[in-house]
């Protein structure tokens, strides 16, 4: 004769709801990779991703210095974004960058600054380049200040503002209603020394300013790249502004 011994009912239920538990538990400690802001009043939206900048679709940013330097070296390191553009984009030709700045620029006043190396004609901060790519279009303003001897670019948070105000009134031209894609503008070679959730807060709240006064566009993507997933969790930066 065979016996069966079964589990009481509720031992069974408690199993099955501990299992869903773990899991759950799992699933919810997992950092989210992407993130929607709704602006309020407004039919804007940030999103917040990590990925390739140029994988992305739509209007890219590319930050770069107050002169657009092309020179890939000390007026423009390689592994900058701007240095990455011009070698990636541009097959490494400075020429064909300066021609896009020329064109773009060829109406907008300028200051001429003597220099030892790189280019002498200086724009203010904000001043932004649109230059169409192989059907991309690409705004590259001017979001750094340039030491005259080093060449070493720097900026901080007034610099960093005043260069994301230029950005949108070009973007407001531009973009057509379409989303544009930026990096973390201040936290590349020219870093203002802030950490990666700060500066975040700083490209969110001049969007959400800058779209009271009047619409930029329907979407701002911000793609950070994937060394910087341990350094924000966007849970946290959805609860700051929800």
């Amino acid at each position: 004769m065979t016996f069966i011994v079964r589990e009481p009912p509720g031992i069974a239920m408690y199993s099955l709801m501990v299992v869903i538990s773990l899991v759950g538990g799992v699933v919810v400690g997992v950092p989210p990779r992407e993130l929607v802001l709704k602006i309020k009043n407004t039919d804007t939206q940030v999103k917040i991703l990590f990925g390739d900048l140029f994988a992305v679709d739509g209007m890219k940013v590319i930050p770069a210095n107050e002169f657009f330097d092309s020179e890939i070296g000390d007026p423009v390191s390689p592994k900058s974004l701007h240095g990455v553009f011009i070698n990636k984009v541009l097959g490494g030709q400075s020429s064909a960058f300066d021609m896009l700045v020329e064109r773009s620029l060829q109406n907008t006043e300028y200051e001429m600054v003597q220099r030892n190396r790189g280019k002498e004609r200086k724009y203010p901060i904000g001043t932004t380049v649109v230059a169409v790519c192989d059907n991309t279009t690409y705004l590259i303003p001017a979001s750094t200040k340039t030491h005259l001897e080093t060449l070493k670019a720097k900026s901080d948070v007034a610099i960093l503002w005043k260069a994301l105000e230029g950005l949108w009134d070009s973007v407001r031209t531009n973009a057509g209603g379409y989303p544009v894609n930026l990096p973390l503008i201040g936290g590349g070679l020219a870093g203002i020394g802030l950490p990666t959730f700060q500066l975040l807060e700083i490209i969110i709240m001049s969007i959400v300013n800058e779209t009271k006064k009047a619409e930029i566009t329907k979407e701002v993507r911000i793609v950070l790249t994937e060394d910087r997933f341990e350094d924000v969790n966007l849970a946290m930066i959805k609860k700051a502004w929800s």
